[in-house]
């Protein structure tokens, strides 16, 4: 038994130079090895972002200028898409004006206006067309005047836009300097405008 231990320590001193200078040659080696980085493709780098030039900044005429242009294209649309408060057909519009333009031709927007709502008023509660109510005698032609464009816009304001002077249903007027009037006066009276009176239905 002696003897095997001793066959085996001589193996194991006369084979520690060996294992010795195989580690050796290992560690060389491992020491010559070139370092691998890893390379970043093309593809896997993030794209650097491109700043763009910023744009002239406008001018105030400019800025308003623009605005404009979008207020004028909201407006146009908005009018073409409301329908007429009372559509009028081209004699019964040439009619209306020659009326106002008979009684207040002379006298300021506001007058010639109230008189254009005294007629729309008459053809709506009436439930009569422009025309019926000249047949009527509600209104005549006292003079014949030629529409001015201020008659002109005061009837399309009261029978295209439905603007009014007054929100309060008048139908009927007279001037107390030319005449006296006892029916007039028993209706509502609402306003006076160029002297003359305004009355609604009691």
């Amino acid at each position: 038994m002696k003897k095997f231990g001793t066959i085996i320590a001589v193996l194991i001193i006369f084979l520690m130079p060996f294992v010795a200078l195989i580690a050796k040659r290992d560690a060389e080696r491992e020491m010559l090895r070139p370092e691998v980085v890893p390379v970043r493709t093309v593809s896997a780098a993030k794209p650097k972002k491109v700043k763009k030039a910023p744009e002239p900044a406008l001018t105030v005429q400019e800025q308003i200028a623009s605005l404009n242009a979008g207020y004028k294209q909201m407006w146009e649309s908005e009018a073409q898409s409301k329908e007429p408060r009372y559509r009028l057909t081209e004699d019964e519009r040439r009619e209306i004006e020659r009326i106002v333009a008979s009684e207040g031709g002379c006298c300021p927007y506001e007058f010639q206006a109230l008189v254009a709502q005294c007629f729309l008023n008459i053809c709506e509660l009436d439930e009569l067309r422009p025309l019926e109510v000249l047949e009527r005698g509600d209104f005549w032609l006292v003079y014949d005047v030629e529409p001015s464009e201020t008659t002109k816009q005061a009837v399309s304001d009261v029978f295209d836009k439905g603007i009014f002077p007054t929100d309060e249903p008048i139908r009927a007027y007279y001037n107390p300097k030319y005449c006296s009037s006892p029916w007039h006066e028993s209706q509502c009276y609402v306003l006076t405008c160029c002297d003359c009176r305004f009355f609604k239905g009691r």
